[in-house]
């Protein structure tokens, strides 16, 4: 059973990680069009008329070249919940950075709903 557990965790440090959380890396990826996005999303009419503002939290797997390959949790009032997925996925960001090579990094983006 030692030889076992021995040889097993030889393999896994020997495998190179390939994706990263942001606070992993030496360079975290840096959305470029944050300013963009933000300014197209659409307040939700009915969120409007509840008078709700919220804060919404989105997790992005950033890919090596800077867009992003999916959309993780997201956490926040409900009813922003669809705005924020609609738009997360045309987020651009640099690459973020682990031994001088671009790598995969899971990056949180919050979105503030505000009513004027």
């Amino acid at each position: 059973i030692e030889e076992k557990i021995t040889k097993k965790e030889i393999n896994t440090e020997d495998k190179e990680k390939t994706v990263y959380q942001s606070f992993e890396v030496e360079k975290a990826p840096e959305a470029v069009n944050l300013d963009q996005i933000r300014s197209s999303m659409v307040y939700p009419p009915m969120a409007i008329e509840a008078q709700i503002e919220g804060k919404v939290t989105v997790k992005v797997l950033v890919d090596v070249d800077g867009s992003v390959l999916k959309v993780g949790s997201v956490n926040g009032p409900d009813i922003f919940r669809d705005e924020v997925l609609s738009k997360s996925m045309r987020l651009q960001f640099t690459p973020g950075l682990q031994n001088g090579k671009p790598v995969k990094v899971w990056v949180s983006v919050p979105f503030v709903f505000k009513l004027k």
